[in-house]
């Protein structure tokens, strides 16, 4: 694998990890919002058994597709639900947003099959481990910026969540390989 393919998947990561910890935020949103607890599991049961089909349907397409198409559909979709998480005091709209990032969880098989597709196959565990020790070692802080950014304005947590993935996306578009032939020439 090139250097500039494990450094872009080193920042994607790191990026989508910056959209992971916004999502630590959404339980706080819904009482904000005066959702009661049952209605909010109630969404995240249904969604993921709609899932389980939606992934089994999406594995195919990805077959017939190519993997990196869907990988960095995977990161756009995410962006939805903080856009109408930081946009929006509306139940509705928030059900609407949870919808979205719990359904999109059917593409995570496919993420993470497009990035051992792309991994050599004798440094597969050297490269997931530096992929994700510089993943955990942006979570180590970014919690804690989350937070501070919390206490100003709930609303910049969830751009700064859309930011990322769309930054993530971006560099995934432009940097990663189609398929793991091109990156063995």
């Amino acid at each position: 694998m090139e250097g500039r393919h494990i450094l872009t998947f080193v920042l994607v990561q790191c990026l989508k990890q910056i959209y992971g910890t916004t999502t630590a935020f959404v339980p706080l949103l819904a009482m904000q919002l005066g959702l009661d607890a049952g209605n909010v599991l109630s969404i995240i049961g249904i969604v993921t058994f709609c899932n389980s089909i939606l992934s089994v349907f999406l594995a195919h397409l990805s077959d017939a597709t190519g993997r990196k198409k869907l990988f960095i559909l995977d990161i756009i979709i995410d962006i939805i639900p903080c856009l109408l998480y930081a946009f929006t005091s509306s139940v509705l709209f928030f059900c609407i947003g949870l919808a979205v990032s719990t359904i999109k969880d059917a593409f995570a098989p496919i993420s993470f099959a497009y990035l051992y597709d792309c991994l050599d196959d004798d440094k597969t565990v050297t490269m997931i481990g530096l992929i994700d020790s510089a993943s955990n070692a942006v979570g180590l802080f970014i919690p804690a910026l989350m937070g501070l950014l919390w206490s100003i304005s709930y609303r910049s947590v969830f751009i700064i969540g859309a930011a990322a993935c769309l930054l993530a996306a971006i560099l995934s578009a432009i940097n990663l390989p189609a398929k793991n032939i091109e990156m063995t020439k």
